[in-house]
C-alpha cells in the first residue's frame, strides 16, 4: 500500500495552513480526506503535486536578517554528560533507526539510534551510532555496527519511571559550522504512577558533537532542554519527541528541529526553535494531523518560509 503524505506549512509566527489529502483542492483547519482501504498511484502522485503548488502560492517576506550563528545552549542548563561507551560486541547491536547523513569538514557521517540486546531477557538499551562514511563510488553502502562508534548515554539500570532505556531516542541532527548538534528524548525523568507524562516530564538532551580525528564524532557537551514554562505544551501535549533525521539551521543562524507530540491520543506536528528575543527554546503551536509521523523540515526561498512534511 502506497503511503500518503502531508505537507504542513510552518511560518515562524503562530498562524498555521495545513494541506492535507490528494484531490488537488486546498483543505483547511480540522478537514481531512477519509483514507481508503487501497490506495491508487494516481493517489500518490497527486499529493506530490499538491506539495509543489504550497510550494509557489504562498508566504509573506520577511525582511533580510544579517547571518549571525545563535549560541544553542543560551538559556538552558547544563547536565553532567552521562555518555558512555559501548563495551558489549558490535554484534550485539541488532538494529540502527531513525539515521541521519551529517556532513563536516567535508566528511560525511551517519548518526543514528542503536538498540542491543543485553541479556536472555531481552532487556534491550538505546545507543548512539556514528561512522563516517567512505563514498569512493557509486555502488550502495551497506552501514554495519562492525567499527562503529557506539555510545550509551545512560548506564545500565539508570533508567527510573515510566522511561525506559529500549524506547527510542530519535537522534535529530543539526551542523553548524564545525559542530554537530543532536536534539534526544531525554530517558531519565520520573512521573507518579499512573500519571501520564507531560512535555514537562519528558523534556529532552540537546547535545554538542565534534569531529575527532576525522573518524568518529565526539560528543562532548550534553544540555537539558525542558519546557517548565509553557503552560500550553504542559497542558495539552505529551509525547513530546524529536522527529528524528535531521532539522535545519535557518538563514539568519537560528537552529531548528521538528518535533512530534500527542494532543489528545491524536498525532500533532510542531517545530522547536530559539527565540533570539527572549533567549530560550520555544515549541510553535502544533498542527493536528492524526495518523501523521516523522516529520522533516526545510527552509524554502528567499522569503525564509518553512516547510514541514510528515508520512501518514
Amino acid at each position: 500500500m502506497l503511503s500518503r503524505v502531508a505537507a504542513v506549512m510552518a511560518p515562524r509566527t503562530h498562524n498555521r495552513r495545513r494541506v492535507a489529502g490528494s484531490s488537488g483542492r486546498r483543505r483547511r483547519g480540522r478537514e481531512r480526506e477519509q483514507q481508503r482501504p487501497h490506495m491508487s498511484r494516481h493517489l500518490f502522485h497527486s499529493a506530490v503535486l499538491l506539495l509543489l503548488v504550497v510550494l509557489c502560492g504562498s508566504g509573506v517576506a520577511h525582511a533580510v536578517q544579517p547571518k549571525t550563528d545563535v549560541d544553542p545552549f543560551t538559556g538552558i542548563g547544563w547536565t553532567s554528560p552521562q555518555w558512555e561507551g559501548s563495551t558489549e560486541g558490535n554484534e550485539k547491536f541488532f538494529s540502527l533507526r531513525v539515521p541521519s547523513l551529517v556532513e563536516v569538514n567535508s566528511a560525511v557521517f551517519v548518526v543514528a539510534e542503536a538498540q542491543c540486546k543485553e541479556d536472555d531477557k531481552g532487556c534491550s538499551r538505546a545507543g548512539i551510532a556514528s561512522r563516517r562514511l567512505n563514498l569512493t563510488d557509486d555502488k550502495p553502502t551497506e552501514i554495519l555496527t562492525t567499527n562503529t562508534s557506539l555510545l550509551m548515554p545512560f548506564p545500565k539500570g539508570a533508567a527510573t519511571g515510566t522511561a525506559k532505556a529500549k524506547e527510542s531516542m530519535r537522534p535529530t541532527t543539526v551542523v553548524a559550522g564545525d559542530s554537530v548538534y543532536m536534539l534526544l528524548r531525554n530517558q531519565s525523568f520520573t512521573t507518579s504512577v499512573g500519571k501520564s507524562a507531560t512535555a514537562r516530564d519528558w523534556g529532552l538532551l540537546l547535545v554538542k558533537g565534534s569531529v575527532s580525528g576525522g573518524n568518529g564524532i565526539t560528543w562532548n557537551e550534553t544540555h537539558a532542554v525542558t519546557f517548565g514554562n509553557d503552560e500550553y505544551a504542559a497542558e495539552f501535549l505529551t509525547q513530546l519527541v524529536s522527529g528524528g533525521g535531521s532539522g535545519i539551521k535557518t538563514k539568519d543562524g537560528t537552529l531548528m528541529f521538528p518535533m512530534q507530540a500527542t494532543k489528545n491520543e491524536n498525532t500533532s506536528l510542531l517545530s522547536m526553535r530559539f527565540d533570539k528575543s527572549e533567549k530560550k527554546w520555544k515549541l510553535s503551536h502544533q498542527t493536528d494531523v492524526d495518523g501523521c509521523r516523522d516529520p522533516t523540515i526545510v527552509e524554502w526561498g528567499e522569503e525564509d518560509r518553512l516547510l514541514m512534511m510528515a508520512s501518514c
